[in-house]
């Protein structure tokens, strides 16, 4: 009885020592950080009025908000959505009347369905504003934007080009153009975008990538228009 019960201790005590031993599956690690698609979306009016709005939905705390901008009235704009006022970015234009601007949070405080305010110096007709948001898995920041803006006429609309950083990048480019014709074929560094959203006057495209690269943006408009362009990006270090 004694040498059992002596077993029995034994198995018992190598059997506690495996369980302090063994530790549990770990997830995969590998694939670098991520921007995950959350939302977007578009508004347009081609009335005049000093504000337009768009709103965004399922948004969190520290997600990346970037919003296109336009007005024909050549005027100055500034963006908030009621809680953090937006960074504005390079202003692209063209001739005295057709003006676009990136405006970006790298780190957004209001969530849920936010309402953004795009505010105009002085009432303008032809008001658009394309809003994205984005999930980054580590915090993120503005990357670059081209020094100077694209502006011209015609059907195929490119941007200056960027020299993106290292890491995990995601690239937009955009244009508003004065006919009112929607654009397609939307590329960045001559890739096709990962998406595009489109409204009567203005376009906003993206493409994620994570190597350096030096490249533009470009589309194709459906008609002939005078137009202007810019590119900017984030990262993820």
């Amino acid at each position: 009885m004694k040498r059992l019960i002596l077993v029995a201790v034994f198995l018992s005590s190598l059997l506690f020592a495996d369980a302090r031993r063994w530790t549990p599956p770990q997830p995969a690690s590998g694939g670098g950080p991520t921007f995950t698609a959350i939302s977007n979306n578009t508004a347009y009016n081609g009335g005049s009025s000093t504000t337009i709005t768009v709103n965004a939905t399922s948004v969190q705390a520290g997600d990346l908000v970037v919003l296109w901008a336009c007005n024909y009235a050549g005027t100055t704009m500034t963006v908030s959505d009621g809680t953090s006022s937006l960074t504005g970015l390079t202003v692209t234009s063209s001739g005295a009347n057709l003006t676009g601007q990136f405006f970006y949070l790298t780190s957004s405080v209001a969530t849920g369905t936010v309402t953004y305010t795009v505010t105009y110096g002085v009432a303008s007709t032809a008001r658009a504003a394309n809003v994205y948001v984005f999930r980054p898995s580590a915090s993120c920041s503005f990357d670059t934007q081209a020094s100077l803006s694209q502006a011209a006429s015609g059907t195929a609309v490119t941007t200056n080009s960027i020299t993106t950083g290292s890491g995990t990048v995601l690239t937009f480019a955009a244009q508003y153009n004065e006919n009112a014709v929607n654009s397609s074929a939307e590329t960045i560094n001559s890739v096709t975008a990962d998406g595009a959203i489109r409204t009567a006057v203005a376009s906003t495209w993206y493409r994620a990538t994570t190597s350096t690269y030096t490249g533009g943006g470009a589309a194709t408009l459906a008609g002939s228009s005078r137009w202007c362009a810019i590119s900017c990006s984030f990262r993820i270090p």
